[in-house]
């Protein structure tokens, strides 16, 4: 369970990644804080993991590149990429929503996540996700916090881009 439980936080930085791109942000090193997070297994109704602030956190490394092809974002817009599907339903430079649905192998995730932006430096973002695996079903909620590092992006975050 704790290895699944892994991957739910994994694949949510990951769709934070794809989600952050409609949005008007500055390219550069950003930071991505998990501040609260909700797991329920679905089977027993059991609170799984209910944390605030538990310090887990990704760099992204957000290119000119990819600045430039998120204007190309709008409502309705969608992408298909390694079994996932998003869908834009709302898209400006200070408001995105989109549902994505991925299915990888057995397992099928459906994620809907809102992304506001607060600052030049800051977006807030929360998101709720199912996860069907052959190991478990399990329903979670959190809420995320996007700040800016800086306008060089280091080596970590650099392997966060896809070519």
């Amino acid at each position: 369970m704790k290895g699944f439980i892994c991957a739910v936080v994994i694949s949510s930085a990951m769709f934070s990644i794809g989600s952050a791109c409609a949005l008007d942000m500055q390219p550069g090193e950003w930071k991505l804080e998990n501040t609260q997070m909700h797991v329920v297994d679905k089977a027993s109704g059991k609170v799984v993991i209910d944390k605030k602030n538990s310090g887990a956190s990704k760099l992204l490394c957000y290119t000119p590149k990819m600045a430039e092809e998120s204007k190309k974002i709008a409502k309705g817009y969608t992408n298909s990429l390694n079994g996932c599907t998003t869908t834009f339903t709302e898209s400006s430079d200070n408001h995105m929503v989109n549902d994505t649905v991925c299915t990888q192998g057995k397992t099928k995730t459906n994620a809907h996540i809102e992304m506001n932006k607060v600052s030049d430096t800051e977006f807030a973002m929360t998101m709720k996700m199912d996860v069907d695996s052959p190991k478990a079903k399990m329903e979670t909620s959190q809420t995320l916090k996007q700040t800016f590092v800086g306008k060089d992006c280091s080596a970590a975050s650099k392997s966060t881009v896809k070519p």
